[in-house]
């Protein structure tokens, strides 16, 4: 697959040798472009980051950014933490996606030292660090960190529908998946657990 043809771009943001490495996928829609800005501005003090750019109208979804944070991973052997334009396609459903970079900015920047110390345990563990997941394994919003034994086990699908990315690691039993704010959501079905996500969500105040 030759990316170019869709309209893909990168930049590099190379100045901290920070622990953990940002890979940031960006859907250049007009509300993608005022995410982007929005986001690198906490993301760019905190990680060294590479950001993935994509033109409009995102027929490859997130695949060229996750296939993106697989290869820094294994080049840098560094955990990498990726993020995309949440909300540039659709600024609203189940979850409200204003809110959801709210979290990731809370959870990736003012927790940034409970996740390395994390990752720091049991390194040769293969393991992907997120808000919320549960039994099913899923990356729940899809902005997470994992480490280079996780991302070297994983699998990236080439595009077919944008759900699937949220479930990469669920067939991976030799992989482990820790929710810092809550580890029993399932988004496949949808418990009381998974309500009770959607009101942290939605009443999130920075």
């Amino acid at each position: 697959m030759n990316l170019k043809e869709y309209g893909i771009t990168l930049e590099a943001y190379l100045d901290k040798n920070s622990d953990i490495i940002c890979v940031f996928g960006c859907l250049l829609t007009e509300a993608g472009k005022k995410i982007k800005q929005e986001m690198l501005e906490w993301i760019l003090p905190k990680y060294d980051c590479y950001v993935v750019n994509q033109e409009a109208p995102g027929e490859l979804f997130e695949y060229p950014a996750l296939i993106m944070a697989k290869k820094i991973s294994k080049i840098y052997n560094k955990p990498v933490l990726y993020l995309h334009t949440k909300g540039a396609a659709n600024s609203k459903n189940v979850y409200d996606q204003n809110k959801c970079r709210m979290i990731w900015k809370d959870e990736f920047i003012n927790h940034y030292n409970d996740y390395l110390v994390e990752l720091k345990k049991d390194k040769k563990i293969a393991k992907v660090l997120c808000p919320f997941t549960g039994s099913e394994k899923s990356t729940i919003l899809n902005g997470f960190i994992a480490n280079t034994a996780a991302w070297k086990k994983v699998n990236i699908p080439e595009p077919i529908e944008r759900y699937r990315y949220e479930h990469l690691f669920s067939q991976l039993n030799d992989v482990k998946l820790f929710g810092r704010i809550m580890n029993d959501v399932n988004i496949l079905k949808r418990t009381n657990a998974f309500n009770k996500m959607l009101t942290y969500i939605n009443n999130f105040n920075n």
